[in-house]
């Protein structure tokens, strides 16, 4: 009997996940799969984000702590969770990376356009999941890097109920703008903040006015287009991270209309 006879199953089971991972129909991240396979997520394919926003780049965009050993991180909509796997590779033993398990976990408006009657048809037409809206392909990733990065079914607002720890570093990335109350769900990431929460937003466009103004604006947007519901000036988002309990706040990095600040307990 040849010596390799008992690892076939186990093989065929990674070419079954691979399968798996490739017909997977929305990616949000990009990530580097295997030595010939780098899939590329709807944030990179758009220009969503920076360049240095991605694994190429090393995640410079985010500013994340290089030494995490022993530490424990919450990624809150992290969607994929590619964030949540280089957290794991630098170090952090416990990583839980939250995402809204259907629909109904999200912010939607009541009437117009953008509704969740109207978003779950596209869902349906485009074939992409109504369970494990955003956790689907994380899961799949999780097994493929044999990964111990956990995931927490909830909205952001019931994760106090859910949650009965304090984290020493809390990931906000790209969550803001979607939620119709933002105040409250920074309330909550206040709440969970042991540390150092890395807030990732859109915001006032660098070149408008606004933007560097000296009082607080907020332009409400309805989430009616992307689910997105409001933009902020900088003022707003450091007097909204003060108004919850952070004591420190660096503007690490503006992008368009996007930016990233590290709030400090």
């Amino acid at each position: 009997m040849r010596k390799d006879f008992f690892m076939k199953p186990a093989q065929n089971d990674r070419e079954l996940l691979r399968s798996k991972i490739l017909t997977y129909p929305r990616w949000y991240h990009s990530f580097q799969l295997d030595e010939r396979t780098k899939i590329t997520g709807w944030a990179e394919r758009e220009g969503a984000y920076p360049p240095s926003a991605f694994a190429e780049g090393c995640f410079r965009y985010y500013h994340l702590p290089e030494k995490c050993h022993g530490r424990s991180v919450l990624d809150i909509g992290g969607w994929d969770g590619v964030i949540s796997f280089e957290m794991e590779r630098r170090g952090c033993s416990q990583v839980i990376l939250v995402n809204p398990k259907t629909l109904g976990d999200m912010d939607f408006p009541l009437a117009g356009p953008g509704t969740r009657a109207e978003v779950e048809q596209r869902y349906v037409a485009s074939g992409f999941p109504l369970d494990d809206i955003h956790s689907g392909g994380a899961k799949l990733l999780i097994q493929w890097f044999d990964s111990k990065v956990e995931i927490q079914d909830s909205s952001i607002y019931d994760l106090p109920w859910k949650l009965k720890q304090q984290f020493d570093i809390v990931l906000c990335l790209g969550l803001l703008y979607h939620l119709r109350d933002p105040v409250r769900g920074l309330a909550v990431a206040s709440k969970l903040t042991g540390e150092l929460l890395i807030l990732e937003t859109m915001c006032f466009p660098e070149t408008d006015p606004l933007a560097q103004a000296d009082r607080s604006y907020c332009e409400f947007l309805g989430g009616h287009t992307g689910h997105n519901w409001w933009l902020f000036n900088y003022h707003a988002l450091e007097h909204m991270l003060q108004a919850c309990g952070f004591e420190r706040i660096e503007r690490k990095e503006v992008w368009n209309s996007r930016c990233v600040y590290h709030a400090f307990k």
